[in-house]
């Protein structure tokens, strides 16, 4: 509740960019450090230590100052890959897996799929789904649109991923 002298005193942060526009530290009213800042990382923890700083009478903060804090996530994941590929030919008809890698940890789902007697199982980040033959010339595919991550972020990106089988070939 005192005025400082702010140009006394350092301010170190563990703020990227601090100095350019992404990190901007003002003085109100010589009362109030405003830390405005922008493109922090999800779950990281920042810090804002203020030293050497004394009101404008002269009298020392009593101790330093240090403000802690921990973002958190806001981040929608993605599908990083599958396995077959999205939009993949020519699968061949037996038996077999298919697998979705996420960017980052999921709440547990079960995807809309059509394949069939598929049954899922989570490894990580990793979803995979085994699956009976299936049929000739046929497209299938698999939806986790509904999908979110422990934080509670929908999915964003292509959530809709499809391969086909292969024809049969008829000998002559």
């Amino acid at each position: 509740n005192e005025d400082m002298d702010t140009a006394v005193g350092t301010i170190t942060t563990g703020l990227p960019g601090v100095g350019t526009a992404a990190v901007v530290l003002t003085w109100i009213n010589n009362q109030t450090l405003n830390v405005t800042y922008t493109a922090l990382d999800d779950l990281t923890m920042y810090y804002v230590n203020l030293t050497g700083f004394t009101d404008v009478a002269g009298n020392a903060l009593t101790g330093d100052m240090s403000f802690n804090f921990t973002t958190g996530d806001f981040t929608g994941p993605t599908v990083t890959s599958t396995t077959p590929a999205d939009g993949a030919t020519a699968i061949p008809l037996d038996a077999g897996t298919y697998t979705i890698v996420f960017s980052e940890a999921m709440a547990a789902g079960t995807p809309v799929s059509d394949l069939p007697g598929v049954t899922w199982a989570w490894n990580g980040t990793t979803l995979t789904g085994t699956y009976t033959a299936l049929t000739a010339g046929t497209t299938y595919e698999v939806d986790v649109s509904a999908f979110t991550d422990v934080a509670g972020n929908a999915i964003t990106g292509t959530v809709v991923r499809d391969f086909t089988t292969t024809a049969v070939v008829v000998d002559p």
